[in-house]
């Protein structure tokens, strides 16, 4: 780690470099410019977004994806769950009904 974040070549530098240049080429990225704050955040933004659009086409066309041995159905757009009543957001594995006082 230490030779990659200090620029060093690695065993994989004759690998990797073509295909980091033509990344960068292709994007318009000098790697020799620093980022600012406003860059930095739009590419975070605009990464967390392409994440979420792919997850979503993920989600919504599991049904016929391979590797689905439990035939899972689609889930829907809005995404409260693929399952009605049980919130994504919160685990339902060791819940216990709450006694009352």
């Amino acid at each position: 780690m230490y030779k990659v974040y200090t620029g060093q070549k690695t065993f994989l530098h004759p690998l990797f470099q073509p295909i980091e240049h033509l990344i960068y080429r292709l994007t318009g990225i000098d790697p020799a410019q620093e980022m600012t704050w406003l860059q930095y955040f739009w590419a975070v933004l605009l990464f967390a977004a392409v994440g979420f659009a792919a997850d979503m086409a993920i989600f919504m066309t599991q049904q016929w994806l391979p590797l689905n041995p439990q035939h899972l159905p689609n889930c829907t757009w809005h995404l409260p769950s693929c399952k009605p009543g049980v919130s994504p957001a919160m685990p339902t594995g060791n819940l216990t009904p709450a006694k009352p006082p």
